[in-house]
């Protein structure tokens, strides 16, 4: 199920670095569908690039059945820990605007 290029492009972000892959799941709201009554999902910690891949299709199934998109940080994390201050070295830039901040979003 994993196209190949999947594990170049998580190793070219995380091979040889210290730290986890954050990934989160995100409720879809733009469809309009009422939320499902469940709780948010928690998110997941994946020691490298291999831990993820292999959970992959498990994470794409779970959240096409709960209408959830999975979303990861490109910047390694502390085990458990999500904020700014939690990111490792890196061999990335990041950067994040929220489109709502912006006139018309």
């Amino acid at each position: 199920m994993n196209d190949p290029r999947t594990g170049e492009f998580l190793g070219a972000l995380f091979d040889g670095l210290d730290g986890h892959i954050e990934v989160r799941p995100m409720l879809d709201v733009a469809s309009g569908e009422p939320r499902p009554k469940m709780g948010e999902p928690k998110r997941h910690w994946y020691a490298g690039p291999d831990s993820l891949l292999g959970s992959l299709p498990d994470l794409a199934l779970w959240g096409k059945a709960n209408r959830h998109a999975m979303f990861f940080g490109v910047l390694p994390r502390q085990k458990g820990r999500g904020k700014a201050v939690d990111c490792l070295p890196s061999r990335v830039v990041w950067a994040d605007t929220d489109w709502k901040a912006h006139e018309g979003g």
